[in-house]
């Protein structure tokens, strides 16, 4: 092969590179805007949040996963537990007290 006839392929193949090497970038955010996922704002709520469990579920209260009170049976309601949305039935989240107590206390100091 002659020299001219190298240089034109090595010309060719660069700029064949150069090109492939261009198009990436461009390729890079075309795939972003179609394929991300749509972000909502955290000002709109896509579902109602749940209020949590007044007592603590058992174990087998756990296995029963919700993520509305629809999901649960009749007469239960769907809470946020430790382990995950759970659905408990009213009844035993009503006569629970919390485990915490609030104490109103102000204290003053004298001079």
């Amino acid at each position: 092969m002659s020299p001219v006839g190298l240089m034109k392929w090595q010309v060719t193949l660069q700029m064949l590179l150069l090109l492939g090497t261009l198009g990436l970038p461009v390729l890079a955010r075309w795939k972003d805007r179609y394929f991300s996922e749509i972000q909502i704002p955290d000002y709109i709520l896509t579902r109602p949040k749940l209020p949590p469990c007044l007592t603590r579920p058992t174990s087998t209260q756990c296995t029963s996963y919700c993520r509305a009170h629809l999901d649960c049976e009749q007469d239960f309601h769907c809470c946020r537990s430790f382990c995950g949305n759970v659905c408990m039935s009213p009844e035993e989240a009503e006569g629970a007290k919390p485990n915490h107590k609030i104490r109103n206390s102000v204290s003053t100091v004298v001079p």
